[in-house]
């Protein structure tokens, strides 16, 4: 009887050695695969990067940076003029009252999406501000449309949506 469990034991010991080694090499199978799709998808992401500093991308944070950050009114003009055609100027000051602002803001997090035109691009801009009044500070978030002619200046500004 003992020779019986023994010869049991050993059979169910090899099968369970069996299955656990296909096991590891069918995790060692998904893993290469799942790093083989990540290494592709890293590729992928870095030639995206690339095309959005080519089509603007670098232009498109910079106005971003001066319009959404800045002490008063004077500043933030100054900062974002070089940037901005006529149009984009007239878009983003409609007021036309360009330096006498008292608010204060800063450009806490930017997420930016484009889509390249044939002479445009034009990019969504997920925002989130803070703005102070007064010494009374809020924080809000933003969608902002801005479109960047082939000079990559700034030639349109929408705001989509603010919550």
């Amino acid at each position: 009887m003992s020779k019986f469990l023994i010869t049991i034991f050993s059979i169910v010991l090899g099968i369970s050695l069996i299955y656990s080694i296909s096991q590891n090499f069918s995790y060692h199978e998904k893993n290469q695969v799942l790093n083989k799709q990540v290494r592709t998808l890293s590729h992928k992401n870095k030639k995206l990067m690339q095309e959005k500093r080519n089509t603007g991308g670098r232009e498109n944070q910079a106005f971003l940076d001066a319009f959404f950050t800045y002490k008063n009114g004077e500043d933030r003009y100054q900062a974002v003029n070089p940037l901005l055609t006529k149009n984009g100027l007239a878009d983003a000051f409609p007021s036309g009252d360009m330096k006498q602002s008292t608010v204060q803001s800063t450009l806490l997090e930017t997420d930016s999406f484009f889509l390249k035109g044939e002479e445009e691009v034009s990019y969504l801009n997920l925002l989130k501000l803070e703005t102070s009044f007064n010494d009374q500070k809020n924080v809000y978030h933003m969608v902002l449309q801005t479109t960047l002619n082939q000079d990559k200046k700034i030639t349109h500004i929408q705001v989509i949506a603010t919550y």
